[in-house]
């Protein structure tokens, strides 16, 4: 992925989601309304704790015709809702 820095978060030593990083400004990550420094903990009401989240998240944005992803954006719990065009 050269639009966005993705890898793991961790909050008291447990895995608490992705970190997302580095964002392209007209990537796809960007539409989605995604910021530097926000955690992705859910996609469509699933908990990504593990590397196999990860593909998961993969491929139902690929796939969806739309996204729910609950974040944590500089301490406070935020939903985004996206709708594929």
């Amino acid at each position: 992925m050269t639009e966005v820095r993705v890898r793991p978060h961790y909050k008291d030593g447990q895995p608490d989601g992705l970190a997302i990083s580095r964002i392209k400004a007209g990537s796809f990550f960007s539409k989605l309304g995604l910021r530097d420094g926000d955690v992705v903990q859910e996609i469509n009401g699933s908990g990504i704790k593990s590397p196999d989240d990860i593909l998961n998240l993969y491929q139902q944005l690929k796939s969806g015709s739309e996204v729910g992803l609950q974040i944590d954006r500089k301490g406070r719990q935020e939903t985004i809702n996206y709708k594929f065009r």
